[in-house]
């Protein structure tokens, strides 16, 4: 898997909610995840931060080293 680190200057600009968040507890996160990737066909996800990228299966993965609770 290739690893690519983002310029200081981008940091601000992904920080913003571009796609529309998902709450819930995990199970529950998971299956509206799955159905709303289902019913919209995307043809590639991308998921961003440590905890959705490694609990939400995409295509492409962030991981930012921070975990919001």
């Amino acid at each position: 898997m290739d690893s690519y680190f983002l310029l200081n200057e981008l940091r601000r600009e992904l920080k913003e909610i571009w796609g529309i968040p998902i709450l819930g507890e995990k199970k529950e996160v998971a299956k509206k995840f799955k159905e709303f990737c289902r019913k919209r066909k995307f043809k590639k996800i991308i998921t961003v931060g440590d905890y959705c990228s490694l609990n939400l299966p995409s295509d492409v993965k962030i991981f930012d080293g921070r975990s919001r609770k």
